[in-house]
């Protein structure tokens, strides 16, 4: 049978750790003991059911708690993974009903129970949920901060303890800025615990926006939407934002959008080199054309009764041998 920990027996501990407080998200949400005066020949209801740890009752179960374990990542990026792991307790605490524990809040709580458990667990389901039961969780975030191709990516996935099964999941590749990793983070944490519903979308402002040039988001071609260079009911999260025009290199931009926000884009456009080949092709089919108009002058004009006005053909450099035998 499965051990549950709940956190409020664990309140002693906490101080006798010299904890000052507890954090709000750490505490379950409780349902203080009351009592109704009995009448005549009424019981009086009983009260509501406290454990042995003095000023702690149980918890209240009209919220979902919600575990969330810090992301795994290489332990280059273990700093960045720990930054990114509070948004994502922040972010999601945000949701009406949730009652957020932290992994890291909670260590000090259990005694490291659940990152000694997770320590093992390598993401599999079953081994999750014993770490969200130890603490009568009833979903659990877990995620990664991975590489790919140099370019970091956003992992998170939200399990159903008590069915274990994943109700959702987000993955966020960002080839941007590495210091907008939070907002990445942000959003992530936005699609994987909230309905499209109740996440709005946002605009695009692309800023110079010249009038032959083509606007691409995420290589979708959406030119007939940039009205005035205004892309609007973008959906949030990361986006490749990308401009071309004829005769130009094309432009990338790597935004974030969130809900009813509007990031602007600038971009850069530049003139596209000529191919070297090309030049050289130019260049030598010059000189030639060049050569053979010379030659067929020179032709022309050591003939005898010839004119300039005559019909010369031009001659390439394979003819010169024919113009010596002309003299």
């Amino acid at each position: 049978m499965r051990r549950r920990l709940f956190v409020c027996t664990h309140v002693g501990l906490v101080a006798a750790l010299g904890a000052a407080t507890t954090h709000a998200t750490v505490a379950a949400t409780t349902t203080a003991a009351t009592t109704t005066p009995a009448s005549a020949g009424t019981a009086a209801p009983a009260a509501a059911s406290t454990l042995t740890t003095t000023g702690c009752t149980t918890p209240s179960r009209d919220k979902v708690r919600v575990l969330v374990l810090d992301l795994k990542a290489p332990a280059t990026d273990a700093a960045r993974a720990a930054a990114l792991s509070s948004i994502v307790v922040a972010e999601a605490g945000r949701v009406p009903g949730f009652t957020l524990l932290s992994a890291r809040e909670l260590q000090a709580a259990i005694a490291h129970e659940a990152d000694r458990q997770r320590a093992g667990c390598d993401d599999d389901t079953g081994c999750l949920a014993e770490v969200a039961d130890a603490v009568d969780a009833d979903l659990l975030v877990h995620g990664s901060l991975d590489a790919v191709d140099g370019a970091p990516v956003v992992s998170l996935t939200l399990l159903n303890t008590r069915a274990l099964v994943v109700v959702n999941r987000v993955t966020f590749p960002w080839r941007g800025s590495p210091d907008a990793l939070a907002d990445v983070a942000l959003v992530a944490t936005q699609h994987l615990v909230l309905d499209s519903s109740q996440r709005p979308p946002g605009t695009v402002r692309v800023t110079g926006l010249p009038a032959a040039a083509r606007v691409f988001v995420d290589g979708q071609d959406r030119t007939t939407d940039a009205h005035g260079g205004v892309l609007s009911r973008v959906p949030t999260g990361p986006h490749e934002v990308q401009v071309t025009i004829d005769g130009m290199l094309p432009s990338t931009s790597y935004v974030i959008v969130k809900g009813g926000e509007t990031v602007t884009v600038q971009p850069v456009l530049e003139p596209a080199p000529v191919p070297g080949a090309l030049l050289w092709g130019g260049a030598a089919a010059v000189a030639v054309v060049g050569v053979g108009a010379t030659l067929g002058v020179v032709w022309a004009t050591t003939r005898a009764n010839a004119s300039l006005d005559v019909l010369v053909p031009a001659y390439d450099l394979h003819d010169v041998e024919t113009l010596r035998s002309t003299r």
